[in-house]
């Protein structure tokens, strides 16, 4: 996360709830939106950073995941059932770590 420029949250969804969601993503020169957080904002920016190649080969959206994945401590962990709101059968696998950085792996987790 030391390369994000900014991270703008409310108190509602980020302090009182301590779950923090992406609304819009700027990539390649281009801002996806969405005022309602959805799987559908994720293949979107899935969708338009898939197209574009780097020179290693890897696509854009590659490079976005490997970024995320390795200068964030959120982590995904199996679900132990401790938390009753969040069952393992509708919730197998969870984020864990720093909120602000779960909500960013949260995102990508839709894809992968």
């Amino acid at each position: 996360m030391g390369g994000a420029t900014h991270i703008c949250s409310d108190k509602t969804g980020t302090l009182t709830l301590n779950d923090m969601t992406v609304m819009s993503c700027m990539t390649l020169n281009k801002t996806f939106k969405s005022d309602d957080f959805s799987s559908k904002l994720a293949k979107e920016v899935h969708d338009g950073a898939s197209s574009v190649k780097g020179s290693s080969g890897q696509t854009h959206w590659e490079m976005l995941l490997e970024a995320v994945l390795w200068n964030s401590t959120a982590r995904i962990e199996k679900n132990d059932g401790k938390d009753t709101k969040k069952t393992v059968e509708e919730f197998p696998w969870l984020t864990a770590g720093n909120v602000t950085e779960q909500g960013i792996l949260k995102f990508f987790m839709h894809i992968i």
